[in-house]
């Protein structure tokens, strides 16, 4: 079973909107092509599908994409992730949150990964930093070997 991966737009350090596009493969949005190759089964809360059409948004907004475009990176995640959507339970994500400075987005994918036993492979540094035990970065994820991951997480 593979790691849950998180979506998540934010600012740069001028104030910018900047988007990291995690959930398809496309190293030109920031997703590294191994990670999908390396375990083809992700794991996502349904909330994934807000956060994506967020950061889609995003991306039209600024003419990074056309809606055509996004048309496609949505179809392809939505197959990709069909049958892969999860429920989290409310209690567990306000445990984490208690615990964190994380919003409820980013403790829904902290608590998936914990209910199945998977890391969460991610590119968001206050993840990271919050849950250093449990959350990976993409390179550190595709480091792993026997379940352990080789260098720095």
């Amino acid at each position: 079973m593979s790691a849950a991966i998180s979506a998540k737009a934010g600012r740069d350090r001028r104030g910018q909107q900047r988007h990291r596009l995690l959930l398809v493969e496309r190293s030109a949005h920031g997703a590294r092509p191994g990670v999908r190759v390396k375990d083809p089964e992700w794991h996502v809360p349904i909330l994934w599908r807000s956060e994506m059409r967020s950061i889609l948004v995003g991306y039209l907004r600024d003419g990074s994409l056309t809606v055509a475009q996004i048309k496609r990176v949505i179809e392809a995640a939505e197959r990709a992730l069909a049958g892969s959507e999860h429920f989290v339970p409310s209690v567990s994500v306000f445990e984490i949150a208690a615990r964190s400075r994380l919003s409820a987005y980013d403790c829904e994918f902290v608590v998936l990964a914990a209910l199945l036993g998977v890391p969460l492979v991610t590119a968001d540094k206050a993840v990271l930093r919050a849950f250093p035990d449990q959350a990976l970065t993409m390179d550190a994820y595709l480091k792993m070997e026997g379940g352990h991951a080789a260098g720095n997480r």
